[in-house]
């Protein structure tokens, strides 16, 4: 079928492809049509010209044809595609500009792709939408809301975190001290799993906890009511992140409080809007991190074992 698509080069044609070939800075697509049409030129078959320049049969004949019908330059530049037809309308387009310029949802410091797509489908007739759609046409307008506002605050946090459940509890306090740590504890118990006989929780070696902390808060008789359902593990020193509440800290400061909140009031309703949202899709964590891993690269923070030897 490429018989009649013979390509003959000017000496002027050979010289420019060379000169392209040897300067490098053109795209690889265009360097491959240079090389099929040098070696169309010198009379290589085509299936041969296909193995050299790794590409198909039909892109060699696709070259020869349009450097046959047309000129040096269609057959090095791409043809114009129709692509596909745009999703959204001029009126929905324009509707997602508005929303991405609103206030974000309850609970996230700034639109992501994603909540942008979710709110698209709810206000349009789309069943669904790629955040790849929402970013090319904010980009058409120079919008990018998804991106980190650097103005970060300081706040005082108690999370804890299920990973078998997928539920997480924040706690935003004035202060980080001893009591109200112990108040936290206490809500664990009585409040969050008054069925559970042991309650393991895994925590850094903060001052604040520890089993003192609860004699400094209440009575000695609750703390041991408190400390009897309490099984307390802590990380080894420097490695608080073996802590999965480090990652979902990481999280919530990143979809929630990254951001300038000057009202406690309006903080903790962020904070709860935050909280619902993530329980409610049981989001969990896969840790990968495992004890033998732990030891193999924490050899310093975990105890050896050592064997005993047997007497004869």
């Amino acid at each position: 079928m490429n018989v009649r698509y013979r390509v003959e080069l000017s000496q002027a044609e050979r010289d420019e492809l060379t000169a392209m070939l040897g300067g490098g800075k053109c795209a690889a697509r265009k360097l491959k049509r240079a090389q099929i049409l040098l070696a169309a030129d010198g009379g290589r078959r085509d299936e041969e010209i296909a193995r050299t320049v790794s590409v198909s049969l039909s892109t060699v004949y696709r070259t020869k044809r349009r450097f046959v019908e047309g000129n040096l330059e269609r057959a090095l530049s791409e043809e114009p595609r129709p692509g596909a037809e745009r999703k959204l309308t001029g009126k929905e387009e324009a509707l997602l500009v508005a929303t991405a310029c609103a206030k974000p949802p309850a609970g996230r410091k700034r639109w992501t792709l994603t909540l942008l797509a979710n709110a698209m489908v709810k206000l349009t007739d789309h069943a669904s939408l790629s955040g790849e759609t929402g970013r090319r046409r904010l980009a058409e307008n120079d919008l990018k809301p998804w991106r980190r506002d650097r103005r970060d605050g300081t706040v005082n946090l108690f999370v804890t975190f299920d990973p078998h459940r997928g539920w997480r509890n924040v706690k935003a306090t004035e202060r980080r001290a001893a009591v109200d740590y112990a108040h936290c504890m206490r809500e664990l118990v009585d409040v969050h799993y008054p069925e559970a006989a042991c309650i393991r929780v895994v925590q850094d070696n903060l001052s604040i906890h520890t089993a003192g902390a609860l004699y400094q808060a209440f009575a000695p008789a609750e703390a041991r009511r408190i400390l009897r359902r309490l099984e307390f593990h802590c990380t080894p020193n420097h490695a608080s992140w073996l802590n999965m509440v480090e990652c979902e800290i990481s999280v919530l400061q990143r979809q929630c409080l990254g951001r300038r909140i000057d009202d406690p009031k309006k903080l903790r309703n962020e904070i709860a809007a935050w909280q619902r949202q993530r329980n409610k899709a049981q989001d969990r964590i896969k840790w990968m991190f495992t004890t033998d891993k732990a030891r193999a690269k924490l050899r310093r923070a975990y105890p050896a074992v050592v064997k005993e030897s047997k007497s004869l």
